[in-house]
């Protein structure tokens, strides 16, 4: 990846040590951050980065990542829509990122529930009653590739 400045935003871990990692990095010469992941399974150690999303030149951060038992993961975040409003983004694989929030709205930085059922759903703290009901149904895809 070379030398960028690095964040680290989230881990999720299961039982069973499987992990996941999401970050911000941008290089020196950038004026905003892409957002990376790896995946570590135990005995085989840490996969090579992914790009998850590059915001083309628009602000994110607060990334966030959930991974389910049965190997189910997204990852959101606060993103930059476009128009100067920070709107909340979800990825599980790359069709591309979903924004959750649109028309982008001002929303704090996301946060994790789960359902009894293990599919996760994404919500903010500004208003977590309406944004859990908006997003509810919201399940992940199984772990592939990004």
């Amino acid at each position: 990846m070379g030398a960028r400045a690095l964040s680290v935003d989230a881990v999720a871990v299961r039982p069973d040590g499987l992990a996941v990692a999401v970050w911000t990095a941008r290089d020196a010469s950038d004026s905003y951050a892409e957002l990376w992941a790896a995946s570590y399974a135990p005995g085989a150690g840490w996969g090579a980065p992914v790009l998850v999303h590059d915001p083309a030149g628009l602000a994110l951060d607060h990334a966030r990542v959930a991974l389910t038992a049965d190997g189910q993961l997204v990852v959101a975040w606060r993103g930059d829509g476009g128009d100067g409003t920070l709107g909340l983004f979800w990825k599980a694989t790359d069709a591309g990122a979903i924004d959750l929030s649109a028309p982008p709205t001002e929303v704090a930085p996301p946060a994790w529930a789960a359902a009894a059922d293990l599919a996760t759903f994404a919500l903010s703290p500004d208003a977590p009653l309406t944004l859990f009901a908006h997003y509810a149904g919201i399940a992940t895809p199984a772990l592939t590739t990004w």
